[in-house]
């Protein structure tokens, strides 16, 4: 059994926020992973010593461990420590899922197969069902359990666009990658938490819908990536657009505005997916209580998945099928990143998706000259001038010209817009973060 952390663990007991978890049979099945990594891959002339961090990951078989592809993302050493036992098995293998933040550690450990009891994964829960969060916070020796409710299942994606369920319980840094639980059972994996000072116990986990997906390809070795739709829709909340298409009240879905596909059209109304009903806001209601975001849906299906939706077209109600489409964005983990650029603070790096170099913004070194686009981070580089980026090398040309503005387009539609004082503070930010060069190659 897991003990309790001692002084501390009775403190925040005592304040409702933490449990001991000797009611849960889990020490076998939640596991601590360490990993040394170089200072952050996005600040790559930091890289000067190794660091040691701590993340959380959960057993799914005798030889593999669930968690965020965050936690292991860098790393050039990676070990999983089972609670209770001085021995570390390393990892030998790891599939990435950057677009859903997830990642499978493959470990060849005979003692690890038969020191580790593998987790069950669980059903969606509804909304206010009561979760727990098991993980290794800060520098605590033995796995902390807190304790929640499902709050909400509108949350954004803190990471890649990625809709993720709200919970309550609180977390804190370590606890990334550990299993959400509903009884014995993964209902999900922690990905973050709300970073407001002025917001408390704001946790996101990832559905495990999406996670039973990426498993199932990779245990396969691989993983295609979240699938999408191959069209776009709008809601239908507004009077006026509402009136333009001679819709009454009782009509209720979403508008079709692009397709790719022959039994869609634009002017579609999406009424029905999977015979479940979606309302004026891109919501699917699954019962009275709750709902979920349309993208939602779309995740938790594989790419290649056909996907039912009941359509209104041209006044007639009708059925199709559609099949999911990869994202464009793959899963597999980053390519090595040997080049950097740094404009305005902003840290360009390229990545090989497809055998094609892509350039993305990887974080922002905050500057008062880019405020604004502080909180960017890991962003695919769509357009300069509004016109597709073929490579680091047409960016880095397009940004050492002198225009009047110079505009980068960003995947989800963000701008970054850069003018004179741009180019004035270039040299100021460069120093100011210690870089002899706009350059950087490793």
């Amino acid at each position: 059994m897991v003990e309790q952390v001692g002084f501390l663990g009775y403190f925040l007991l005592i304040i409702g926020c933490f449990q001991s978890i000797f009611s849960y049979d889990l020490d076998r099945s939640v596991v601590s992973v360490c990993t040394r990594s170089y200072a952050s891959g996005q600040e790559p002339w930091q890289r000067s010593s190794l660091l040691k961090y701590r993340g959380t990951g959960f057993v799914v078989s005798s030889s593999h461990v669930v968690t965020n592809a965050h936690v292991v993302r860098g790393a050039v050493d990676i070990s999983v420590h089972i609670d209770g036992s001085s021995h570390r098995s390393s990892v030998k293998n790891i599939v990435f899922g950057e677009d859903c933040d997830l990642a499978l550690l493959e470990i060849e450990d005979p003692l690890f197969a038969a020191l580790s009891e593998p987790l069950t994964l669980g059903e969606e829960p509804d909304l206010g069902t009561t979760v727990d969060v098991i993980g290794y916070p800060g520098i605590l020796p033995n796995p902390v359990l807190t304790r929640g409710v499902v709050s909400s299942f509108q949350g954004r994606g803190l990471r890649y666009s990625l809709p993720v369920v709200q919970i309550d319980a609180p977390i804190n840094a370590g606890n990334s990658g550990g299993p959400v639980l509903h009884g014995d059972q993964v209902v999900g994996v922690v990905c973050g938490k709300h970073g407001g000072f002025s917001v408390d116990n704001v946790a996101f986990m990832i559905p495990v819908s999406v996670l039973k997906n990426f498993l199932e390809e990779a245990k396969q070795g691989s993983y295609l990536g979240l699938p999408a739709a191959p069209f776009s829709v709008v809601p239908l909340q507004n009077t006026s657009l509402r009136a333009s298409l001679c819709l009454d009240h009782k009509t209720r879905g979403v508008l079709v505005i692009s397709s790719s596909v022959p039994s869609l059209k634009e002017g579609d109304i999406l009424t029905h997916i999977d015979h479940l009903p979606i309302d004026n806001e891109g919501f699917v209601l699954h019962n009275r209580i709750r709902r979920s975001l349309f993208a939602y849906m779309v995740l938790s299906k594989h790419v290649g998945d056909p996907v039912l939706f009941d359509i209104l077209q041209e006044g007639r109600k009708k059925q199709c099928e559609v099949q999911m489409i990869p994202r464009g964005r793959e899963g597999g983990g980053y390519a090595t990143q040997q080049s950097y650029y740094v404009y305005s603070g902003c840290v360009f790096s390229t990545k090989i998706r497809a055998d094609q170099e892509m350039v993305y913004l990887l974080k922002v070194l905050p500057h008062p000259v880019n405020i604004g686009y502080h909180s960017y981070r890991d962003l695919l580089v769509e357009e300069i001038d509004h016109k597709p980026l073929q490579s680091m090398e047409e960016l880095i040309a397009y940004l050492q010209e002198e225009r009047e503005y110079q505009v980068l387009t960003l995947e989800g539609g963000a701008w970054l817009v850069f003018d004179e004082k741009s180019r004035e503070k270039q040299q100021e930010i460069l120093a100011q973060f210690h870089l002899k060069s706009d350059q950087i190659t490793l």
